[in-house]
């Protein structure tokens, strides 16, 4: 039911309301028609301002309705405008949202695979550390390797230089003995050939009258052998000394290299092989 049918009820609403009592005066009062007419006319006078006024105001209804259906069309027009404008904001914005997740799938991606270097990263460098580790215990073990090649050289180097020293020696105690032995196959010439024993030969032989008594400390190539003992003691270069082991006699040492406090010669004459430990000295003590 739309506002003008609501309006027309009330005003015939109000038309019967009016009506009602002068029929009903009509029914019960005396005819008197001259006067029921007149009133019945200023009734009706009265009904049609009334009505006259009530389609004025419904004139002024139907007025204000087209201009609420006015206003209603401009608001809705407005309203379906702003709609347009929400949505084209809300399609622009979804398309921002799509973009700006399309962003965060490609950043999210690139996170993954920039975790998966990173990780690749450390295990190659957990990997290398291990490597430098194991290489810096070869280059340990190939330093100290180097180190006792190099000790082992210095050794060598010495052990040739002492070599030589005694080879010197040996040569020029090689040549003194040949002066030696023609001196003494002079002397057996002159006395007769006479017979001289070996024992006789060891109890003759020169030796110093510095009380020398030592140790031997070391046995080298070339029956040469080191002692304790050097020129604080008094052993002098070419002198000759008892090698003795307990009471038993092993043989000479003829020393050819002195220095303060060791010396070095050569075994000769010996009767049994001489070993580290064996004493020294310019006198038997037996």
């Amino acid at each position: 039911m739309n506002v003008l049918t609501k309006i027309a009820i009330v005003v015939l609403l109000v038309v019967v309301l009016f009506a009602c009592p002068v029929f009903i005066t009509q029914a019960v009062v005396p005819a008197n028609y001259k006067l029921a007419y007149e009133r019945a006319d200023s009734k009706a006078q009265l009904n049609a301002q009334e009505a006259r006024a009530a389609y004025l105001a419904l004139e002024a209804a139907k007025q204000e309705l087209l201009d609420a259906r006015k206003n209603s069309s401009d608001a809705v027009d407005a309203a379906r405008k702003k709609q347009d404008e929400l949505q084209g904001q809300i399609a622009s914005l979804t398309g921002e949202k799509n973009t700006l997740q399309s962003r965060i799938d490609s950043i999210t991606a690139t996170i993954t695979k920039l975790r998966g270097d990173v990780k690749l990263l450390s295990d190659l460098g957990e990997k290398r550390q291990a490597e430098i580790v194991e290489a810096r215990k070869e280059i340990e073990k190939f330093a100290q390797y180097n180190s006792d090649l190099k000790k082992a050289h210095s050794v060598a180097v010495a052990q040739a230089d002492r070599t030589e020293q005694v080879n010197k020696i040996l040569r020029e105690q090689i040549a003194q003995q040949k002066e030696e032995i023609k001196a003494l196959e002079a002397k057996l010439a002159s006395a007769g050939k006479a017979g001289v024993g070996a024992d006789e030969t060891v109890a003759a032989v020169a030796t110093s009258d510095v009380a020398v008594s030592g140790t031997v400390t070391a046995i080298g190539p070339n029956e040469t052998a080191s002692i304790n003992v050097g020129s604080a003691k008094g052993v002098q270069k070419n002198m000759k000394l008892f090698i003795y082991r307990g009471k038993n006699f092993v043989g000479y040492l003829r020393v050819g290299m002195v220095s303060a406090d060791e010396a070095v010669g050569v075994v000769v004459d010996k009767r049994m092989d001489v070993m580290q430990g064996d004493k020294v000295a310019s006198k038997l003590p037996y």
